[in-house]
């Protein structure tokens, strides 16, 4: 817009993180140039509103009111209608409160004006991929007896595999599609009923790539034909972008000392299963992480328990005992057994394995030689405390997530605890934003 006759009042988000801004222009000509208006201007000082993509800044759609109108704010909510508050200088529409002097202030909604068929913008890692196309009937009211479209790319981004019905609106409704593929980087296809015809609207099919390249690597997803009963209608096309995944990194050392910890094995599952170890420095980074989704960390060691010696096994019979206080992390590493007390049984089962008479000092499987926190515990009135051995879900599309562990390497009763921590970074044009903690 950017132009001084076009002033912006108002600007809102909905929660796909499209952009609508809301304000009012004082040349129709200027107007008309925005591209196809919904409902075009009849005269200056006319209120507007647009939405744009938030991701490119494309124009989605732009409108107006018809009369000489001011509009201040815009939401939109999650059917993608959207609602605005202005002043207004004449009577227009079938108000629920009529018009009733110079200058009214008025609240209107709108339905969504989004094309009647669009591609959304995706940026997925390399692999399967599934593009939906979303069918806006509002504008249209249409009874739909077909769908014909075809969608052009970049052939040496995306292979296309198939046009599916199956998770949109019309799966169940007597409805098929026919598609062909053949050419390359473009995709035909055909959607009709069988019988009863659909009137609403939603994700109708959904187009189905593999998609290969580095980080960065995109597509347009171009609509050259689409009609909706044999009728042109109008489209957003859409684009691809391969993503770099996300990272996951840290150190891990003694919380009390500068000593790192090395060979802790690093395992992230969820969406997808991604590991890596800390090195000799006690750095770890998993990278290329991919898709976005909730993962869980777990580290894991079995390496290192060459600290362990008599003299544990003598502490721990002195706190039996009571006269040898512990703190969390000691009382933690003491229970070697994992049965939540501390016992004559974990001075044994410490004893016993120096000696050789036995290969794991609990009885889980597979065995657990080293307990993991997510934090640091720094007080503990009531055993046993409240601990996990592994991170809980996180959702790795957050940006610069901290969270931590403390690690109880192999059982050791002189409070020389590990202390973890790691950050979830998105990769932003192929670079990492990971942090070292």
């Amino acid at each position: 817009m950017g132009l001084q006759t076009t002033k912006v009042f108002g600007v809102s988000a909905d929660a796909d993180g499209n952009v609508y801004a809301t304000g009012q222009s004082s040349s129709s000509t200027i107007l008309t140039s925005w591209g196809d208006p919904v409902i075009p201007p009849t005269q200056n000082n006319e209120a507007f509103a647009i939405k744009l993509d938030g991701n490119s800044g494309k124009r989605i759609w732009n409108t107006f009111l018809g009369g000489p109108y001011i509009e201040h704010r815009i939401v939109a909510d999650g059917n993608k209608n959207f609602y605005v508050m202005g002043q207004s200088y004449g009577t227009w529409g079938n108000p629920i409160s009529p018009y009733s002097n110079t200058s009214n202030v008025f609240v209107a909604k709108f339905k969504n004006l989004d094309p009647p068929l669009s591609l959304p913008n995706v940026r997925q890692c390399a692999g399967q991929v599934s593009i939906p196309l979303t069918l806006n009937n509002l504008q249209l009211n249409k009874s739909i007896e077909a769908i014909d479209a075809k969608v052009t790319f970049n052939s040496t981004v995306l292979t296309p595999t198939e046009v599916t019905l199956t998770g949109g609106v019309l799966q169940n409704q007597n409805y098929t599609v026919t598609y062909n593929k053949s050419t390359p980087g473009e995709l035909s296809f055909t959607i009709y009923a069988l019988n009863n015809l659909f009137t609403g609207s939603g994700v109708v099919a959904y187009l189905n790539f593999t998609a290969s390249g580095t980080a960065g690597t995109s597509t347009p997803l171009t609509f050259t034909k689409s009609e909706i009963n044999a009728s042109p209608v109008s489209n957003l096309s859409g684009s691809f972008t391969i993503d770099g995944g996300y990272t996951v990194s840290g150190h891990i050392g003694y919380y009390s000392t500068a000593k790192n910890v090395p060979q802790t094995h690093l395992k992230l599952t969820g969406s997808g299963t991604f590991e890596g170890d800390s090195d000799i420095g006690g750095n770890y980074v998993i990278s290329n992480i991919c898709p976005a989704g909730t993962y869980k960390l777990t580290p894991s060691k079995t390496t290192h328990l060459g600290g362990l010696s008599a003299m544990d096994a003598g502490k721990i019979s002195m706190n039996v005992v009571g006269s040898e206080p512990f703190d969390c992390h000691q009382k933690i590493a003491a229970d070697t057994d994992s049965d939540g007390r501390i016992t004559g049984v974990d001075a044994s089962r410490i004893a016993r394995y120096l000696a050789g008479l036995i290969t794991c000092m609990n009885d889980r499987t597979p065995c657990v030689e080293w307990v993991f926190t997510p934090n640091p515990i720094t007080g503990c009135p009531s055993w046993p405390p409240d601990y996990l051995y592994r991170r809980p879900n996180r959702n790795l599309s957050s940006e610069s997530d901290r969270t931590g562990f403390c690690c109880d390497p192999g059982r050791r009763c002189n409070g020389q605890l590990g202390y973890h921590a790691y950050t979830l970074c998105k990769r932003t044009s192929g670079e990492s934003d990971a942090m070292r903690s």
